[in-house]
């Protein structure tokens, strides 16, 4: 089976070091003490290859760690647990959390709750800081739900925050679980050396589709997998972001919350087929960038569907493709496939043949159109890990994503894809078919070309105030420079995703709010060529909150008949004790009941 016959290789020695390093290198920080660090013991490996060896008999997605969950790790304006704070020279907040997973061969982390305040800075590195991943700020904040980091190698981790001091009581962040990795070059075997590297000439015709593809991790129920997936482009030509993917890899919105997307990751040279270099896996750090989290927009089973759509536009880094497709109900003539077999670097993979229409032949008896057959490569193969990878027929267009198969180096088995025929319509709702979204429309398009990266404009967002006060104006102002001019502004100043103003020409808006709230607003910023940026900054609301100090006493009576008993024509008083919880300031406050006759 295509998701897991074959172990995984993660070589995650060398270091994507970020662009910029965390503010505590160089400082003489004092040690951690021992309660700060949180601690894994090392996994039962003989159940763990029993659990895996089980597994090759079914779909299912390429497992490469255990999830724990963590219930000990959150900050907050009312509740801080887990990890240490100590206070810079400089007046802000430094938070460390430091993490072994014992005999763990990478680390990765998935934050249910998240929500940096302006001015924070997020860092993730492994202990000896040889990759580090950050720094992650407000504009990574999700619009809801929580965020994943990408992978660290070794058995010790370091999550840094940095913060200005005021912004504490702002900061919102509870750590969900930790990805413990186990699988090593020790104990995997390497992808097939049959397999192409993208960069080889054979490529050269592709290399648009191949900036289209990206390999990606998620957790579910206490393990955490990889497939393969891609970007694919839609008649509005907007290029929002849609990764296409299986069903069978992942197909719920808790999933998709957890994704991270690795951009590039391909071998910078070509590898001679079938010699023992072309196997061996190279470190994750040649991916050029990763990007994180998801929301689920719609999959169906059947043809083992599923599109999302990312948090954030690709990074430039990605220099991202999405890829045309073709939906009729065809049979293509030859196909290729391009993917990340075992999780390694991105692979090309070609078919000479027609293809045929059929059912998924691993469990028959089903509807016999509702995937395309390929009987045996030419060149190349496909393994566990390039799940959910597509296929292009010679019109460079997809035409299916990878359910499963049998396919190896050396074999004459064949693989089964999903059609984007029977995903057009899916099963009859937005929810579980591509129509609605890849012609929103509803122009009735039958194929689609591909669309590359545009020079989009860079954007500022800047907001009057932080945190603003309930009752007063903040001014929004957005900074456009680059791109074709002729900028145009859409504003979502509540952080529900839907913009409360369009297509105006003012780079500023002001606005007031009348409660306590946090949100993300965002402004997407249009050039005259159609080339968008969006950017969001995190707004936090304050005002007054006015709580019960205490427990209400027993009401006075002023005047009456003083019998104890409230009567009508009678007034009383209850005095209660109040507390101002909120980060607005107010006056003495009282409470006074009173009975009327």
């Amino acid at each position: 089976m295509r998701s897991s016959n074959l172990f995984l290789a993660l070589l995650l020695a060398g270091g994507a070091v970020a662009a910029a390093t965390p503010p505590t290198r160089g400082l003489d920080l004092p040690a951690l003490p021992q309660t700060a660090v949180l601690q894994f013991d090392a996994l039962d490996r003989a159940k763990i290859d029993l659990e895996d060896l089980r597994a090759q008999d079914r779909p299912a997605p390429f497992r490469y760690a255990l999830a724990h969950p963590v219930d000990s790790v959150k900050l907050g304006a009312e509740d801080n647990r887990g990890g240490h704070w100590s206070q810079l020279p400089d007046g802000r907040w430094l938070w460390r959390l430091p993490i072994r997973a014992d005999d763990a061969v990478s680390i990765d982390l998935y934050f249910k709750r998240w929500r940096l305040p302006q001015g924070a800075e997020l860092w993730f590195s492994d202990a000896k800081r040889s990759v580090v991943h950050g720094p992650y700020t407000d504009a990574h904040n999700p619009r809801e739900g929580g965020l994943a980091l990408p992978m660290v190698p070794g058995a010790e981790a370091l999550v840094e925050l940095v913060l200005p001091a005021d912004k504490r009581a702002l900061l919102a962040l509870e750590l969900g679980h930790v990805s413990h990795g186990y699988r090593s070059a020790a104990d995997a075997l390497k992808s097939g050396s049959c397999n192409i590297d993208t960069i080889c000439t054979e490529g050269n015709a592709w290399r648009e589709q191949i900036r289209s593809v990206g390999r990606y991790t998620f957790s579910s129920g206490g393990s955490s997998f990889l497939c393969t997936g891609q970007l694919v482009n839609r008649g509005s030509g907007d290029r929002d972001p849609l990764f296409l993917t299986a069903n069978h890899c992942l197909e719920t919105p808790a999933e998709a919350a957890t994704l991270v997307v690795y951009w590039k990751y391909e071998s910078p040279t070509c590898r001679a087929v079938n010699s023992g270099a072309n196997g061996s896996a190279l470190p994750i750090s040649q991916a050029a960038a990763s990007q994180s989290g998801a929301s689920l927009v719609a999959t169906y089973a059947p043809s083992d569907m599923t599109l999302l759509r990312l948090n954030q536009a690709p990074p430039a880094a990605a220099d991202a493709f999405w890829s045309g497709w073709d939906r009729r109900n065809l049979a293509p003539a030859s196909a290729v496939a391009i993917h990340h077999p075992q999780g390694h670097e991105k692979r090309i993979s070609f078919e000479n043949d027609p293809l045929t229409i059929s059912d998924y032949e691993p469990t028959p008896g089903g509807n016999a159109t509702t995937h395309l057959k390929v009987f045996d490569w030419d060149a190349g193969t496909t393994e566990g890990g390039s799940s959910g990878s597509g296929i292009w027929n010679a019109d460079k267009r997809l035409v299916g994503t990878l359910h499963g198969g049998f396919a190896a180096c050396g074999n004459n088995d064949a693989d089964y894809y999903g059609r984007l025929f029977t995903s057009w319509a899916g099963g009859g709702a937005a929810s579980s078919r591509l129509s609605d979204h890849l012609d929103p429309a509803a122009a009735n398009l039958e194929t689609l070309d591909g669309r590359g990266t545009c020079d989009a404009p860079v954007v500022t967002l800047a907001t009057s105030g932080d945190p603003v006060v309930a009752g007063s104006d903040v001014t929004y102002t957005a900074t456009a420079t680059g791109g074709s001019g002729g900028y145009r502004y859409a504003w979502d100043i509540d952080g529900d995703g839907v913009y409360d103003k369009a297509n105006a020409t003012a780079n500023t808006l002001v606005a007031r709010y009348n409660r306590e709230t946090q949100f993300n607003a965002s402004v997407r910023v249009s050039d005259s060529s159609g080339c968008t940026t969006t950017v969001q900054r995190a707004v936090s609301v304050i005002g007054h909150r006015i709580r019960l100090a205490s427990t209400l006493g027993q009401p006075a009576e002023v005047c009456g008949d003083g019998d104890a008993t409230i009567e009508p024509g009678e007034r009383w008083r209850l005095t209660a004790d109040l507390t101002n919880a909120g980060q607005r300031a107010s006056g003495a406050e009282a409470l006074s009941l009173f009975t009327k006759s």
